[in-house]
């Protein structure tokens, strides 16, 4: 999902001008009551370091609306830490222990920016994890995000399909590993998906004519939810 990787670029683009380029900024020195020109190199520094991260999240982005099929989850799991040891390399790097913490302003902006950006890359993880799937004697559970609760008595039919082709988005997220909500289906229209590929699909029928598709993104144990869902509809 790229518009995560769009809201991040877009706080660290505006931070990073911001302390880069905003002329009248000024870190006084409770001490001396004069500006820090140390602190003002410092904050320019790290206005340079927000605006490189906000380029490598805007190519994220671009990746994942240009080229669906690249697979770059490893880099975008561990830029969040990267970019976390180059703030604390360049904190280190400029003060001795004494400076660090005299500047409330500059702590105060690390922390903000950080917190969004873990923020950010935390919901996005939970939104894209495999949804938890589990049926009982008595109901179907999907787990996670868009997370439903469906009686096995208000189930029609079960049916499996090889694949299915999802023509429209109406909510929710699609990429290349998750794809959850609800979509137009070439043949059976409006669904609620819970898929991680268009392959191999639990077509599940409601009596209310809503429709599940389901998938665990490997075929066998696809087949197996889809067996034991069909004995625990006729009990």
């Amino acid at each position: 999902m790229y518009i995560n990787y769009l809201i991040i670029c877009a706080i660290l683009f505006i931070c990073g001008y911001f302390l880069k380029f905003y002329n009248k900024l000024q870190i006084v020195d409770k001490n001396e009551k004069k500006i820090s020109l140390k602190q003002l190199k410092f904050m320019k520094d790290l206005g340079l370091l927000f605006l490189v991260f906000g380029w490598i999240y805007l190519i994220f982005a671009l990746i994942g609306i240009f080229l669906t099929n690249l697979n770059i989850d490893i880099f975008i799991n561990l830029t969040p830490y990267l970019f976390l040891i180059s703030i604390l390399v360049l904190i280190l790097l400029s003060f001795n222990k004494s400076e660090i913490f005299k500047s409330k302003r500059v702590l105060i902006i690390i922390c903000a920016v950080l917190f969004i950006v873990f923020s950010v890359n935390t919901i996005t993880t939970y939104i894209l994890m495999p949804s938890e799937i589990n049926v009982n004697n008595t109901s179907l559970a999907i787990k996670g995000f868009y997370g439903i609760d469906i009686n096995l008595a208000d189930i029609d039919k079960v049916e499996f399909a090889d694949n299915i082709f999802l023509v429209k988005k109406l909510s929710g997220i699609k990429t290349r590993k998750s794809i959850k909500g609800r979509f137009i289906e070439e043949n059976l229209g409006e669904v609620t998906v819970f898929l991680q590929d268009e392959n191999n699909v639990v077509e599940v029928f409601l009596k209310n004519r809503k429709i599940l598709c389901i998938n665990f993104g490997d075929k066998n144990k696809t087949e197996l939810f889809y067996g034991i869902l069909k004995l625990k509809i006729k009990k």
